[in-house]
């Protein structure tokens, strides 16, 4: 498939025991309190959880500093988690949020009863919450972001891709025979988010605390940043945890899969942890930006970066508007050990939109830009108002912040930041932007990849899904050339035999190493996905799913729904949220429903700039 390198096509894509010192953030303001009624008080009850959390510190952090000080409620959980909380006003309650101290050698943890946990950290959960978790902590720290407590929720139910409540109990809720089968199963997979979620905390607490405590760094500070990794690598998480759920061959280790989320996601190192807070504290203060003066005058800065098979790629350019909105976007490659000027070479229109007259071909050229009078910009792509996007932006000052780490957040997978000094830090003057783009509602879109053989393309795409009819013969494959004719009445019946491998029908949709991953597509909705081990011919069910046909301008799409671990597989499902199949020129197509979408990255100015190609160096870069 195409990559999309230039910023113009980017938009279209688009508690712990010890003691800390204080740095040189300000501590945050406690609500005001001075009018509520302190003769009234009741008592709060609830539970703590990753399992549930037995002789852990409980409170309510009346001075938000994330310790449970002398002087504010407080109690010690009990079997089940449970605590009680007296002498708390009602204001209270519904003002500060619930902390949870885990206490290295007391704190139990009941997933493994009888074991004292080794390794203190601290949870918390909004103000009004009963129920704390890591779930919980992240919502809180969304909050403390400047969230309000329904947008922060809703963040981090998107990324566990739930739409349950988080303030509800998971462990419970797992047991729970009021509840359906699916919730059930929902709430299971929670609790083992949280339990990874929670090892991976933990690693990080242990791995900085002891740096932390020798650099003065506020205790509140390192949770924070601690939290922010985590947050940021909670959908990966995710998918991690339904992979290991959808392995029936090995038994749910959480420990192993927070080593690997470590090792993989989170960019937290003792040696750079002071740079690291120095980064938290100056996006904390950074402030809106007019970005329509910014591009009329020395323009927008982006950087893109990504290794692939033939090596590691490096792209810049700056974007400029005029005042009569004409677009100049300059663009450089990095080719044979230099910078050379790209040319005009937007793609070929191989991506397809579903509008009100059909499906429409288009590439992913911005064709014209609107400076709005709020200094927000507007881009619009190909003349089609639904791609519509509309960019926002804070800036920060970057002098001391560390070069790599501010570019680890530029467009692309990162490997910007492995060709810039470790310890090099931004000089005076300049200044990032940490850009947000919105989409513009939602959409039908699928994409025409050119990497495929000539006769493997059906009406000239080589986007075709392929259809095992189950006559008998596993390499009786062709094109689906119809949604109705990969439907089965009934589904097949595993014997557990290699004979299965022939008898299923089934469309190919991923590969993984030597299996391929069908999906059955059963009559009244019901999908049964199966994975073919190749190399043996044999075949095992592997999940189920669903799928329904909608009507949208007036074309027939088929949803299907999967879990989101498929993602793993090579295919239709990398890289897409929302699969949807369709018929086009004489064939099946897979395309994707595109939801509301939102996605952040620092660009630059040219001081900036300048700075980070003068300290380029990619033979840095460990490919």
């Amino acid at each position: 498939m195409t990559h999309k390198h230039s910023l113009l096509s980017i938009f279209a894509a688009a508690a712990l025991t010890g003691c800390f010192g204080s740095s040189g953030s300000s501590s945050p303001t406690s609500p005001d309190t001075s009018n509520e009624d302190q003769t009234v008080t009741t008592t709060l009850t609830g539970k703590a959880a990753d399992g549930y959390l037995a002789n852990a510190n409980v409170c309510l952090d009346l001075n938000l500093n994330k310790i449970c000080d002398t002087g504010e409620p407080s109690a010690t959980t009990t079997a089940g988690g449970e605590f009680s909380l007296a002498g708390v006003t009602q204001a209270q309650i519904d003002q500060f949020p619930l902390l949870v101290e885990i206490v290295a050698g007391e704190t139990i943890d009941e997933d493994e009863p009888g074991i004292a946990l080794t390794q203190g950290y601290t949870l918390s959960a909004p103000a009004g919450f009963t129920f704390v978790s890591p779930l919980t902590t992240m919502v809180q720290n969304e909050i403390e972001k400047g969230s309000t407590a329904e947008e922060a929720e809703t963040a981090v139910q998107g990324k566990l891709g739930t739409t349950l409540n988080l303030a509800d109990d998971y462990v419970a809720g797992k047991e729970d025979d009021s509840l359906s089968e699916e919730d059930k199963a929902e709430f299971e997979k929670l609790h083992q988010v949280a339990q990874v979620t929670a090892n991976v905390i933990s690693n990080n607490m242990a791995l900085l605390e002891d740096t932390a405590e020798t650099e003065g760094i506020k205790l509140d500070d390192l949770i924070t940043l601690i939290v922010d990794q985590v947050f940021d690598a909670i959908d990966d998480i995710t998918v991690q945890v339904e992979v290991a759920e959808a392995d029936n061959d090995t038994e749910f280790d959480a420990d192993s899969i927070a080593t690997s989320i470590d090792k993989e996601l989170i960019d937290l190192e003792a040696d750079k942890l002071e740079e690291h807070i120095a980064q938290q504290e100056a996006e904390g203060q950074a402030v809106a930006t007019s970005l329509v003066a910014l591009i009329k005058s020395e323009g927008i800065n982006w950087f893109w970066s990504e290794v692939e098979d033939t090596g590691a790629e490096f792209e810049y350019g700056t974007l400029t508007v005029n005042e009569q909105g004409t677009i100049n976007d300059v663009e450089y490659s990095w080719k044979t050990g230099q910078w050379v000027l790209r040319s005009d070479d937007n793609d070929d229109n191989n991506e397809w939109l579903l509008t009100s007259t059909g499906w429409t071909a288009y590439d992913d050229s911005v064709e014209t830009i609107t400076l709005n009078s709020d200094t927000t910009i507007t881009l619009h792509h190909a003349g089609l108002s639904e791609l519509d996007e509309t960019i926002t932006g804070t800036q920060l000052a970057l002098a001391g912040l560390n070069t790599s780490l501010i570019m680890d957040e530029t467009d692309g997978d990162g490997t910007w930041a492995e060709a810039i000094p470790a310890d090099l830090v931004f000089p005076e003057g300049a200044v990032g932007y940490k850009i947000n783009f919105q989409t513009n509602g939602a959409h039908y879109t699928f994409n025409n990849w050119d990497d495929c053989e000539e006769q493997n393309k059906i009406g000239g795409l080589c986007n075709t899904v392929w259809h095992q009819k189950g006559t008998g013969n596993y390499q009786d494959n062709s094109p689906a050339v119809t949604l109705a004719e990969m439907v089965v009445a009934n589904a097949v019946v595993l014997s557990g035999t290699q004979e299965d491998i022939h008898s299923l029908n089934a469309v190919h949709l991923g590969w993984m190493d030597e299996y391929t991953l069908v999906a059955e597509l059963v009559a009244g909705g019901q999908i049964n996905y199966y994975k073919i081990n190749n190399t043996t011919s044999s075949v095992v069910l592997l999940t189920t799913g669903s799928w329904s046909d909608i009507t949208v301008h007036g074309k027939t799409l088929r949803t299907i729904s999967a879990p989101s671990y498929f993602s793993e597989y090579d295919g239709f499902f990398e890289d897409r949220d929302n699969i949807i199949l369709l018929e086009y020129l004489d064939g099946v197509r897979i395309g994707e429903h595109t939801t509301n979408e939102e996605e952040e990255e620092f660009v630059f100015n040219s001081t900036a700039r300048d700075f980070i190609l003068a300290n380029f160096d990619s033979t840095l870069v460990d490919e």
